[in-house]
């Protein structure tokens, strides 16, 4: 009797689809479950603007010094306080561009930035990983044919989706690091086209799958 081969691919593409839903999970659950306790402590934080100042190199092992925790600077009862960025950012805002924080009345350097922060890129890569690996999965299907009867492309729908999540997603970060979209162009420059095609391509993607049903009717 022949022995049962091993498919060594198959195993391969289990492990990774099984890494991205596993990491995206993770990544969602502390996203999350960081941002409902950050948001409960800060439920009666007072709002206030605060101006870019300084910054330092987030990673001292950044050997190119790349990354930057950014440093702003806000004012309360005539004293001023300083807040930095809990993540890493590749690029350096205006002199004394805005952003929103959210301070302790009792105790005023105490804050958070509203927007952007680790919790929400958290989430955002949670997100990214978990639609990744379920791509694998309605990919896989989709060869098996599993699809086949339904009257809609399930798999081009839904990468049709992705790339519409990722794109928005991805622009609604830049947003929550600075105080309009005319600031995050001039700060991310022509990369703010990559997301842009990253929707078009999601839009044409969703309302080519949707005309295909009108034509199979």
């Amino acid at each position: 009797m022949k022995k049962n081969k091993i498919n060594i691919k198959m195993i391969i593409f289990c492990i990774l689809v099984a890494s991205a839903l596993f990491l995206g999970i993770i990544c969602l659950f502390l996203g999350i479950k960081t941002t409902f306790l950050t948001n409960k402590k800060t439920k009666n934080y007072l709002t206030t603007t605060a101006y870019y100042n300084n910054y330092e190199i987030y990673d001292l092992n950044d050997k190119d010094d790349t990354t930057y925790r950014l440093i702003y600077v806000y004012k309360v009862n005539d004293n001023y306080y300083t807040i930095k960025t809990d993540y890493g950012s590749g690029y350096i805002p205006d002199m004394n561009s805005e952003r929103q924080v959210k301070y302790n009345p009792n105790n005023p350097s105490d804050a958070i930035f509203l927007g952007t922060n680790a919790n929400s890129l958290l989430i955002y890569f949670g997100i990214f990983f978990f639609l990744n690996g379920m791509a694998f999965i309605l990919g896989y299907l989709n060869i098996l044919g599993v699809f086949y009867k339904i009257r809609i492309n399930i798999f081009g729908l839904y990468i049709g989706i992705v790339f519409s999540i990722v794109g928005i997603g991805f622009i609604r970060l830049q947003l929550g690091k600075a105080s309009s979209i005319i600031s995050v162009i001039k700060q991310i420059k022509f990369w703010i086209l990559i997301p842009i095609m990253f929707i078009i391509a999601g839009i044409f993607q969703i309302v080519k799958c949707l005309l295909e049903i009108k034509r199979k009717h």
